[in-house]
């Protein structure tokens, strides 16, 4: 996954804090949605098993939060890069 996005600070907003626009290419945008996909059919599928008895234990689905799962990777991803 590649972290092409990039962060305009511009002029501060009127509470004091910087107003900031992030910039996402089309190519970018649509890896970080494909991997929001795979999230939800992956939970979906664990979900699947676990209720006809072929996944044991305990089951925490995290569906509805793919978004924060995405973009934790995406920032791991431009941190260990460094983009």
């Amino acid at each position: 996954m590649s972290c092409a996005a990039t962060v305009d600070k511009g002029t501060p907003a009127s509470n004091g804090a910087p107003s900031t626009s992030a910039l996402l290419t089309p190519e970018v945008a649509k890896d970080l949605y494909y991997d929001m996909m795979m999230g939800r059919e992956f939970e979906e599928m664990c979900a699947q098993m676990y209720y006809r008895g072929k996944m044991f234990g305990f089951v925490h689905l995290y569906s509805g939060q793919e978004a924060v799962s995405t973009g934790e990777a995406c920032v791991c991803v431009c941190v260990s890069t460094g983009e």
